[in-house]
């Protein structure tokens, strides 16, 4: 089970004048369970509704991210990622339960993804026994534009894929 408190921070074990003046809200909890993946296999061009099965989603209900900070009060921070890019899209749950999530995909590169989950919005735990497969193609998503570090040409960056086949057209 998990909880918020609040904490006092010392950065010198504790001696006088290295604690915090106003105790810091401190959010604990114990690692979600993922024990089952329904359906396994969608289309990487996305738009599958996941649903993932196990224990322990509901614990920081109430808590919201802000930046890499935690504050009690406010709309879930639970979120799921498929594959292990850190560039891949965080799902927001489309329900939560104490024993279920459901997730819609986004795109995916085709392939076995493993199965991330983090209550807290930062800190993704994998579960690798229970991947996602995409299947087939997606059209190309931008992913970045910058200009090149001698600021003379704009460098665009779309979503990997192994061939151009899932739809891309351009000069």
């Amino acid at each position: 089970a998990g909880g918020a408190t609040t904490v006092d921070v010392s950065v010198n074990g504790g001696l006088a004048g290295s604690t915090t003046s106003a105790a810091l809200p401190f959010v604990y909890y114990t690692s979600p369970n993922v024990t089952l993946v329904e359906p396994t296999v969608g289309a990487a061009n996305g738009s599958t509704s996941v649903t993932l099965t196990g224990q322990g989603f509901r614990q920081l209900e109430g808590v919201r991210r802000r930046g890499r900070r935690l504050q009690v009060g406010g709309p879930t921070t639970v979120r799921v990622r498929l594959g292990e890019d850190a560039d891949t899209d965080e799902l927001v749950p489309a329900a939560i339960d104490e024993d279920q999530l459901v997730v819609v995909t986004t795109w995916g590169t085709e392939g076995t993804a493993p199965v991330y989950v983090a209550l807290n919005g930062i800190d993704f735990l994998p579960f690798p026994d229970q991947p996602f497969t995409f299947q087939g193609l997606h059209a190309p998503e931008l992913r970045r534009v910058q200009f090149n570090d001698a600021g003379t040409a704009v460098v665009i960056n779309l979503s990997s894929q192994a061939t151009d086949r899932g739809g891309m057209v351009g000069s």
